[in-house]
This record gives structure tokens, C-alpha cells and sequence, in this order.
């Protein structure tokens, strides 16, 4: 099963940072996709960064880790964002009442 995220990186400068790649750290089957480019408007640079689970009835129900965008700033070079993992299994019955 596929959930997916919409991480919003705003940078507020002149001239915006550029997105050098993006990794997990501790989390499984964790992918984003990072555009080309970021957008402007009202003067704000902004990514939009698609986070993407992929879990399966073998994963755990909670996991911890890290996003890691690497950047072509010198003064951040990686911003770091916590991330959590919520896997729920949901049973069904049929008939539902008994």
C-alpha cells in the first residue's frame, strides 16, 4: 500500500537553495520526489517535496527516522526533518454483527 505526504520547504532569500537529493535515515520504503525547481510567489521560493510510504502487512506499526535533504547552501547543507511511520492493519468481519 501507497501513502504519500506533501512536504512544503519554503526559503524566504533571494535567490533559493537548490535541492541536491533526498534520503531516509531508520525508515524502510521511504521515497521523495523533489521537483526540478521550486516555485515563487509572493517573494517566497517554495518545494513542494512528495513523501511516499510503501507498507505491507509485514511492517511495523511505528517507525522513527529521518528525511535528509542534502543542498547546495554552504550554511545548510542538510535540513533534517523527523519523521513517524504510522502503519495501521485494519480487520474486517463479515457479517459485521453477529
Amino acid at each position: 500500500m501507497h501513502r504519500a505526504v506533501t512536504l512544503r520547504l519554503d526559503d524566504y532569500r533571494d535567490a533559493p537553495l537548490k535541492i541536491l537529493g533526498v534520503h531516509t535515515v531508520d525508515v524502510a520504503r521511504v521515497t521523495a520526489l523533489v521537483p526540478q525547481s521550486p516555485a515563487r510567489a509572493n517573494g517566497v521560493w517554495s518545494y513542494l517535496v512528495e513523501v511516499v510510504a510503501e507498507t505491507t502487512d509485514g511492517s511495523p506499526e511505528r517507525a522513527h527516522g529521518e528525511l535528509v535533504v542534502a543542498t547546495d547552501d554552504p550554511e545548510r547543507t542538510e535540513l533534517r526533518v523527523p519523521i513517524e511511520l504510522v502503519t495501521t492493519h485494519r480487520v474486517v468481519a463479515i457479517p459485521a454483527t453477529v
